[in-house]
């Protein structure tokens, strides 16, 4: 009896604080969006815009074989999710503002302490400031996200073990008249991240100028560019600081050649309370571009090094590619403080296919998307990100890939950790009739966490078969199957076969 009453009082002491939990977060959303609602309000006004809005309501049941996600103990179970929310913007006023929230509630046939009220959020605004050449713009983001990666790195609200996450942004641009000698451009930026656990909470700032000869100018041309960053950890207060500039002087084209000085010039910080790291480069040197017409052009540069002891003297190149308006390459080669560093865009639409690939390395700090707990926020990591995507528009149907490749680890001193995040996605929707549509898709992820002591090696494996029908008031019926795939070098694997049914409404 001891034990009974004992184990009955825990139960109700853990409601209890579940409750008021779940209080405390209905309390802070409901602030949080009566406040974006003001602030929408305020900045548009109320004349003169176009206002679009769409209530949404859905049910959604869903039957998983493999409840636990474990093969030793496969549990079969139900679950269901309602939700409701809005797709609204304005336009007008020189403005835009869009502001899309869903409330989703699930359902637990197997386990209802796991029932939870989750959030989405995704409202932007950008609004002109009359004449001056200034806009403000904002967003605020409230959605769902893996508590924790190491665990299972693609939860979702059927699987569990979510946590809620928001960031809120406020921004200040200037763009001057490109018209005159001399044209200016630049912004000012706020940012607040925090978590449900309140694991990786932060705050950041963003500062970025470009003052360039405008199109007045027919002799010469000049550059300053420069951006900064800064992101500091709520909880232990110790930040990290990014800052990149260079500055170019030259001649405009003469018979397609083009002179030019160049300064380049680097600087990265992590400080902790405990110590300081810091890395830096500049360099200065001749260059020369060769136009072959208005938009494609050949670069090459000597760079002189004013710190050997971080590179040598060295020979930097460039080329942008853009034989029509539907294409364009750019490559860059130079030496940054980490050493050799390269850059890479393509864009290519012709008809019905669109291609974007891209490569960039730059200096960040904790994702808690792709970057384990024990990697500290206030670590400067450099992220060498590789993103391709493909979109193909059919007479009937379309077709999309996308992958995603991103490596980050520590590069002045730090954790020495390494982790490794590729991606592979690919779709296909083909409409059957005027009213019912069947797609299909399947995606490859793979994460590989490396640590001195270890390597874990993740990966997961999704596929998906949708058939989904349209009826009159808005009515759209969604017959789904899911099979589901991991394997881990550290956690248990699995396979899951899901079926659901989904019912969604607009007005």
């Amino acid at each position: 009896m001891d034990m009974d009453m004992a184990t009955d009082m825990a139960t109700e002491t853990a409601t209890a604080a579940r409750k008021r939990k779940e209080t405390k977060a209905k309390l802070q959303s409901n602030s949080k969006f009566l406040l974006l609602a003001s602030l929408s309000s305020i900045v548009f006004g109320s004349s003169a815009a176009e206002v679009e809005f769409s209530p949404q309501v859905n049910a959604e049941a869903v039957y998983t074989d493999n409840a636990l996600l474990d093969n030793d103990n496969k549990q079969g179970g139900e679950i269901g999710i309602i939700s409701a929310g809005v797709l609204s913007s304005v336009t007008g006023n020189d403005g835009e503002a869009t502001f899309n929230y869903l409330a989703r509630q699930t359902y637990f046939s197997y386990d209802s302490s796991q029932n939870q009220l989750f959030h989405d959020l995704d409202f932007q605004f950008d609004k002109g400031l009359g004449n001056s050449g200034f806009r403000l713009d904002g967003d605020a983001r409230i959605d769902v996200q893996p508590a924790n990666i190491a665990e299972n790195a693609l939860t979702d609200l059927i699987s569990g073990d979510l946590i809620q996450s928001s960031t809120y942004g406020l921004g200040l641009r200037y763009g001057s008249n490109p018209g005159k000698l001399v044209e200016v451009s630049g912004g000012i930026e706020t940012r607040l991240t925090s978590f449900e656990d309140d694991r990786g909470n932060n705050d950041s700032q963003r500062l970025d100028l470009r003052l360039a000869n405008g199109s007045a100018e027919k002799k010469y041309f000049w550059l300053i560019d420069g951006e900064a960053n800064r992101r500091e950890s709520t909880n232990s207060g110790s930040d990290t600081y990014d800052a990149q500039y260079r500055l170019e002087f030259g001649l405009q084209q003469i018979n397609g050649f083009s002179p030019f000085l160049k300064y380049n010039g680097e600087s990265a910080t992590e400080d902790r309370s405990s110590s300081q790291r810091s890395a830096e480069f500049e360099s200065w040197g001749p260059g020369l571009r060769y136009y072959y017409d208005q938009n494609t052009y050949l670069e090459m540069s000597y760079n002189f090094s004013l710190d050997r002891s971080v590179n040598d003297d060295y020979i930097g190149a460039a080329i942008n590619l853009e034989p029509t308006a539907r294409t364009r390459l750019f490559f860059e080669y130079s030496k940054r403080f980490f050493g050799d560093s390269y850059a890479f865009s393509f864009r290519h639409n012709i008809r019905r296919l669109t291609t974007e690939i891209s490569y960039d390395e730059k200096p960040t700090s904790y994702d808690r998307r792709y970057t384990l707990d024990d990697v500290p926020i206030e670590e400067l990591r450099l992220a060498k990100t590789l993103r391709w995507q493909t979109d193909l528009n059919l007479r009937r149907g379309s077709a999309n890939l996308i992958l995603l490749d991103t490596e980050t680890s520590s590069f002045i001193g730090g954790s020495g950790s390494n982790d490794h995040f590729q991606s592979l996605g690919l779709g296909y929707l083909y409409p059957l009739s005027r009213k019912l549509d069947a797609s299909f898709d399947v995606s490859w992820d793979r994460r590989v966490y490396k640590r001195t002591a270890q390597t874990t090696n993740d990966r997961y494996n999704r596929w998906g078969v949708s058939l989904s029908q349209r009826f009159a008031h808005e009515v759209v019926v969604r017959y789904r199957y899911n099979l589901n795939f991991r394997s881990s070098d550290y956690k248990a694997d699995y396979t899951e076969n899901r079926i659901s049914i989904d019912i969604n409404k607009a007005f």
